[in-house]
């Protein structure tokens, strides 16, 4: 076991925060995980993952690469000539742009674009979104567009963008307004869009509660429907699942009405962050509707300690399925269309990648 730094991508309401965090790392083979795990694509030291999606083909991997394009005492020679030329390139881009590099709470500075690979064998990867933007938490929706949060138009601000996989170029603006930020879209197959939203007010005080909006389908304009974080709505737009203010996962109509609560495990706190709760994150639909693909700490590593893995519970409740048990942290769990696949983030083997292992049959 080894312990990581991570850089995660956090919206609060000063925006993009790109935040240090130390994580455990174990090797490959530690846990009884009941199938074996795949190694897709590995980042660099200094980059980490800020989102991850399937195309709707399921031919191919979208996810964010948050980049640290300068050491921590500013030696660039820590990484390499690799983070030298992303620093160079991104300083050439903040150039032309004109805007200013992002910084992480440690000061260092960093960007994220979004990338493209190819999703059975790896590789062939491909540049989607460019620039000393923090480009995150890509969706798929209809015709191969791509919608993701960035802070393109405001430093502080978190809005939403769109721009084609198949033919990269202009970025179309989604939803963007000062009173607040947009992020974490998800769209079902007709375009249906549900995101999470955080007002903003003057002179607010601390972090404000996160909101659930719904835009399109049943909804002429933005809805709002409840508070809760990290909407995901069913393929079929009919139903949305999403994490509630108490850190439990929850379902509703996309009416908004009538909520039903899946999970009721308490979560845990995290031994590495004395004072913060591991609470359930990251819930993705099963393509055929059926069931819910999340991220929580009800499980333990090898020494014993809460762990977030991947797991599994039907839409209509029940007791959830653990899918991973390595010990090293996974997140951002997504499926390919014909749900023979989960996809996920993990830093096991001491580098954050893209893993999947077969789901499940009989689910």
């Amino acid at each position: 076991m080894q312990l990581l730094q991570r850089y995660d991508a956090r919206v609060s309401n000063d925006g993009i925060r790109i935040a240090p965090r130390t994580v455990r790392s174990w090797i490959e083979t530690v846990g009884s995980e009941s199938s074996s795990a795949t190694l897709m694509a590995r980042v660099q030291p200094n980059q980490s993952i800020g989102g991850l999606a399937l195309t709707a083909n399921g031919e191919s991997l979208l996810f964010s690469v948050v980049e640290t394009i300068n050491s921590e005492d500013g030696d660039e020679k820590k990484h390499g000539k690799q983070n030298a030329e992303a620093k160079r390139r991104a300083e050439e881009l903040a150039k032309q742009g004109g805007v200013t590099l992002g910084l992480a709470d440690d000061g260092r500075k960093v960007q994220a674009n979004i990338r493209m690979m190819k999703a059975v064998q790896g590789g062939g990867i491909t540049t989607i979104t460019n620039g000393s933007w923090t480009d995150v938490q890509p969706a798929v929706g209809p015709g191969g567009t791509v919608t993701f949060a960035a802070n393109r138009m405001r430093p502080k601000g978190v809005d939403l963008f769109r721009i084609s996989s198949d033919r990269p170029g202009g970025v179309s603006v989604v939803r963007q307004g000062s009173e607040g930020l947009s992020s974490n879209p998800s769209l079902a197959r007709d375009g249906t869009m549900a995101y999470e939203f955080r007002p903003i007010y003057p002179g607010m005080v601390g972090e404000s509660t996160p909101q659930i909006w719904l835009q399109g389908g049943s909804a002429a304009y933005p809805t709002q429907l409840r508070e809760g974080s990290e909407p995901s709505i069913s393929p079929d737009g009919a139903e949305i699942t999403y994490i509630g203010t108490d850190g439990q996962l929850w379902t509703m109509p996309v009416s908004g009405q009538n909520p039903v609560q899946l999970t009721t495990s308490k979560n845990p706190s995290n031994p590495a962050a004395p004072g913060q709760v591991m609470t359930k994150h990251s819930p993705v639909w099963t393509p055929d509707g059926g069931s819910i693909v999340f991220v929580a700490a009800d499980g333990k590593d090898e020494q014993g300690l809460p762990n977030y893995d991947i797991w599994l519970i039907p839409k209509s409740g029940g007791i959830p399925k653990q899918l991973t048990s390595n010990g090293s942290e996974e997140r951002n769990p997504a499926l390919d269309p014909e749900q023979e696949w989960v996809y996920f983030v993990s830093d096991r083997g001491f580098r954050e990648g893209i893993w999947r292992i077969p789901f499940p049959t009989g689910q």
